[in-house]
């Protein structure tokens, strides 16, 4: 299939300060980069990609027997399936450990521009991932004294161009949408390409007036109200959407639509992660691993034994 339209030849990266690798550079200086065209990147990602076909590491174990496993990449069907895994045991670590799980959904993003005037889709990318990172370091601040975790995970437009999904799991059930206002605001201001009116709710015609103020008066099951911010009151079939928009369910990477290549291989190209969790959320998905395995061993899942010194308890 082509790829979006006005996208093919248009350089992956020209920002000095966009990290990429070597592979899609053929200059660099102070001012800019010089790097190969939408096109030629897809395919060297492609490449890359099908260089680990048939290929393995051997290593030997502390009693001296050889093994041999698969080499795999970030892109791999057992990539896919132990991330797929990890999401749904962060899901079922929430609802165990968590009296009154509450999930709110945060979406960033950063304008493409039109055909022709388009930034380039690693250099979007990185500046998109910088304004999360600068959200993140506001998070604590706009839900102090809340327990939570989180987790944040990629997904490719129609167009090539990445987005943000931050999902964070708070133990409350009270949570408004704008107590992460401030939040959002951090990311447009860090994000040259984010706007303030696509990273606030506001309702539609119809429901205008209805709230105290417009992130009350948009409502989430509207199609027409804009809800930058969506807040459930638990976080069942959470795992299912962090897959889905981490593209882990479907075909082989490289039957996937030319859009998703596209997007793919900027982040190839940025050494992008396209899933990743908070530090706290790390350690629940591992609790939650270590219980299941305890359950599928014929052990008491409940008994945690010497290898979990953990406490269990979230961030304040």
């Amino acid at each position: 299939g082509e790829l979006p339209a006005g996208l093919a030849h248009e350089p992956v990266a020209v920002r000095p300060g966009t990290s990429v690798r070597d592979e899609v550079v053929m200059g660099r200086t102070d001012e800019r980069v010089w790097s190969n065209d939408v096109h030629a990147a897809v395919n060297r990602w492609r490449a890359w990609h099908s260089s680990y076909d048939g290929r393995w590491i051997e290593f030997e174990d502390p009693e001296g027997e050889t093994h041999e496993i698969p080499l795999e990449n970030s892109y791999g069907d057992e990539y896919a399936a132990r991330y797929c895994a990890r999401n749904h045991d962060l899901e079922r670590a929430v609802e165990r450990e968590v009296d009154e799980p509450t999930t709110a959904m945060l979406t960033f993003t950063g304008s493409s521009g039109r055909p022709g005037t388009r930034p380039p889709l690693a250099d979007h990318l990185r500046e998109v991932a910088r304004g999360l990172d600068a959200a993140l370091d506001v998070l604590r601040d706009a839900l102090a004294g809340v327990r939570r975790v989180y987790a944040v995970a990629w997904e490719p437009h129609k167009s090539g161009y990445g987005h943000l999904h931050l999902g964070v799991f708070v133990d409350r059930v009270d949570l408004n949408p704008k107590a992460f206002k401030p939040v959002m605001d951090e990311h447009v201001e860090n994000c040259e390409l984010a706007g303030y009116d696509a990273h606030h709710n506001s309702p539609c015609e119809k429901h205008a007036g209805e709230g105290v103020n417009k992130w009350d008066s948009a409502d989430p099951e509207c199609d027409d109200c804009d809800n930058p911010v969506s807040i459930n009151d638990d976080v069942s079939g959470i795992g299912d959407y962090l897959t889905e928009y981490m593209g882990l369910y479907g075909a082989d990477p490289l039957e996937a639509d030319p859009h998703v290549q596209a997007f793919y291989a900027a982040c190839w190209a940025t050494g992008t992660q396209r899933v990743r969790y908070s530090v706290e959320a790390n350690e629940m998905i591992d609790r939650e691993y270590r219980r299941r395995r305890r359950e599928e061993l014929g052990f008491d899942p409940e008994s945690r034994g010497s290898d979990d010194g953990d406490s269990g308890e979230w961030t304040a």
